[in-house]
């Protein structure tokens, strides 16, 4: 949940807000690998681990940065030239159809598949930016099905979420205003 906060927190910022978002976010990201790590070693996740990425090594933390940087680029563009909308605008995601979306996060999907070790690589095995990026390719390389099969899954939740984006929330069906009951709104 603190992810997706300072996602839109920083989205919501004029300006600096979305390139702020794409730096901050991924490293705050990582913070989950470290809980997982520490469930896989019998400990418990904490609020701590939310934070541990950003003591990682300077090149541990670029690399993480680059690989998010190279995936949003990809998106960027997608956009820009599909549907004519500048993703570093705070309020341009509105303007984008469901179909554009749907493409946008495919392509990025693709593009962040080869991409997938690099911040587990950076973080827990100490290396650069050419060697995490260089081992999570390798890695991709040798099991692209299974790769391919976690970008799938991933879209079709995607699709999910966006095609039930809204239904528990009450409204009226012809204008979108949250209903009226006796005591007030719901």
């Amino acid at each position: 949940m603190a992810v997706i906060a300072a996602e839109l927190l920083l989205g919501a910022i004029p300006v600096a807000g979305r390139p702020l978002g794409n730096v901050v976010v991924p490293i705050l990201a990582c913070g989950l690998l470290y809980a997982s790590l520490a469930v896989d070693r019998g400990d418990r996740p904490r609020a701590a681990h939310l934070v541990a990425p950003f003591a990682a090594p300077a090149g541990a933390l670029a690399a993480v940065i680059l690989s998010s940087l190279v995936v949003f680029l990809a998106e960027w563009v997608l956009a820009w030239r599909a549907a004519g909308v500048n993703l570093l605008d705070s309020g341009s995601d509105a303007e984008l159809s469901v179909g554009d979306v749907m493409l946008v996060y495919t392509a990025g999907v693709a593009v962040s598949l080869p991409l997938t070790l690099v911040p587990m690589v950076a973080l827990f095995e100490g290396a650069g930016v050419g060697a995490a990026f260089g081992t999570s390719i390798a890695a991709f390389r040798r099991n692209v099905r299974a790769f391919a099969v976690f970008g799938a899954a991933a879209l079709v939740l995607l699709g999910f979420a966006i095609a039930t984006m809204g239904i528990l929330l009450p409204s009226c069906c012809r204008c979108g205003r949250p209903r009226r009951t006796r005591r007030g709104r719901i």
